[in-house]
């Protein structure tokens, strides 16, 4: 009996022993199916970004090409601007985007209509009549004898 009871016992251990290989094979199995579904997302995963960085480059692209693009415009705009403003001076219109070159242009308009008025105040205080000065009357009848002679023999009046 006692060897029968160690049989039962070894044959309980060994079916323990097979009972826990058997889940620790399920557990394997499930875990290798949850690495390849993993390894799965990550390639996937790997894909999109190779995408994203695709896109990005192609965006940078894009980007740096529309740069150029408006810088070419700001230029030809303040070329414009100039041409459009005689009497404001090169150098005063300056800036890098459309919005700069507009504060830039008004600002000049500003000074320059100040130093317009400036030299409008000062001209009228110096204002020198133009043309020849008046005729003086050469009526004889204002002049006494004496200055009626004088003035024929081309005398003093």
């Amino acid at each position: 009996m006692e060897e029968q009871n160690v049989m039962n016992a070894v044959e309980a251990r060994i079916n323990q022993l097979e009972q826990t290989a058997a889940d620790k094979d399920v557990q394997i199995t499930e875990s290798l199916a949850r690495i390849n579904t993993l390894e799965t997302a990550l390639k996937e995963r790997e894909s999109e970004l190779e995408e994203s960085h695709q896109e990005a480059g192609d965006l940078q692209a894009k980007l740096a090409l529309t740069t150029g693009e408006l810088t070419k415009a700001v230029i030809s705009y303040r070329t414009l601007a100039v041409k459009a403003n005689p009497g404001i001076t090169e150098d005063l219109i300056s800036g890098d985007t459309i919005e700069a070159v507009d504060a830039s242009l008004v600002k000049a308009q500003k000074l320059t209509d100040r130093i317009r008025q400036e030299l409008e105040k000062e001209g009228s205080r110096l204002r020198v009549p133009v043309g020849a000065p008046g005729r003086v009357s050469n009526s004889m009848t204002e002049l006494s004898a004496r200055e009626k002679i004088n003035y024929g023999i081309g005398g003093k009046k």
